[in-house]
């Protein structure tokens, strides 16, 4: 999975988030294969993190609630990216150049379904985009979130959701500060054309 893609996943998981947030530790795991595909820790502020281990690389995503941010650290190379929630809300910022004229979700209440024994609220959520060029482009995924956690505990990823992503091994309760400030050492990196040039190699 690029890199690109983990930042969105870690923004579909906040999106669900109100503003009573529920601090918790939990792991990311394909549900076909079962393999572990993140970490990621909540606090009671709306802090998040998120931590990818990939051909032996971690990557790591923050946000911050206060600052309205991302920041994507480079373990590597002690550096970090600063992104603004709203370039990841749309595909111009994303890419630094206009490829959209308008995107309209809509959300779909699907019913209520247990998912590892845990009874969920089941909702699709469908974003038709409309591209500089004049063609439309339809993205669906699917959410079922667990009230108690206040977040979800599986998700659909890819444009129409081929995917499952399911939430476990979760920890409810106060994390550690630490965990969602930046390291003192690392320096911030210049996007000079747009997060997609960098994101997807």
């Amino acid at each position: 999975m690029k890199r690109l893609s983990l930042i969105v996943v870690c923004f579909l998981a906040l999106t669900k988030l109100s503003a009573q947030v529920v601090p918790l530790y939990g792991e990311v795991y394909d549900e076909a294969t079962n393999r572990l595909l993140s970490k990621q820790w909540v606090s009671s502020d709306g802090h998040y993190r998120q931590e990818v281990i990939e051909n032996g690389i971690t990557t790591i995503t923050i946000y911050r609630a206060d600052t309205n941010m991302f920041y994507n650290l480079d373990t590597r190379n002690k550096t970090y990216l600063v992104i603004q929630m709203e370039q990841l809300q749309n595909a111009n910022g994303m890419l630094g150049m206009k490829i959209q004229e308008r995107a309209n979700t809509t959300t779909e209440f699907i019913g209520r379904e247990e998912v590892e024994g845990k009874m969920c609220d089941h909702y699709r959520y469908t974003t038709i985009t409309t591209l500089t060029n004049g063609r439309t482009q339809t993205t669906i995924y699917d959410q079922w979130l667990y009230p108690p956690y206040n977040t979800w505990v599986r998700q659909t990823v890819g444009q129409f959701g081929s995917d499952r992503q399911i939430l476990r091994n979760v920890t409810i309760g106060a994390q550690p500060n630490h965990l969602f400030e930046l390291p003192g050492d690392y320096t911030e990196m210049s996007i000079p054309r747009g997060l997609f040039n960098l994101f997807s190699n």
